[in-house]
């Protein structure tokens, strides 16, 4: 379900198109999130060994992880965002000796076997990020200058 989420979460940031927000009328469920990550997990898991999906999805999540590491004491020094309710002691410590750990696991990654995966994976995800966002600044554009032609024409 986590996987299902990622993608909602990432397009309230408006990083990928809003259709994949869309929930369902009864069950309150986003399901073309899940339709759609169900279905690029299963042609992955048709296609990959247990140990290649294994290692890729170690991999994801650690670099899902050290953007968690590393966002932590951006966010701590940022004054436009709202005071930390939460603190830990030694967080900022915890979280750089942990992005050390990640940088450590993932150098220790043979990236010959499931490297091109990776790469071709992350080519579609910029793909799909670059696409959204042109698309997304025509439709700002287009309404921008329908707001201007509405306002000559009062």
């Amino acid at each position: 379900m986590i996987s299902a989420m990622m993608p909602i979460a990432i397009t309230a940031q408006k990083q990928l198109p809003q259709f994949l927000a869309k929930t369902h009328e009864k069950f309150k469920t986003p399901y073309i999130s899940i339709i759609l990550t169900s279905v690029c997990i299963l042609i992955f898991t048709i296609q990959a060994s247990f140990i290649s999906a294994l290692t890729i999805s170690t991999i994801t999540r650690l670099i899902v992880y050290a953007t968690t590491c590393l966002a932590l004491p951006v966010f701590r020094q940022r004054k436009d965002v709202p005071k930390a309710e939460f603190k830990v002691p030694f967080d900022v410590l915890a979280s750089m000796l942990s992005l050390i750990l990640v940088v450590w696991l993932l150098s220790n990654v043979d990236y010959k076997k499931e490297g091109l995966v990776l790469l071709i994976v992350a080519a579609i995800g910029l793909i799909i990020y670059f696409a959204n966002q042109f698309f997304q600044q025509n439709v700002e554009s287009k309404a921008v200058i329908n707001s201007e032609e509405t306002k000559e024409n009062l």
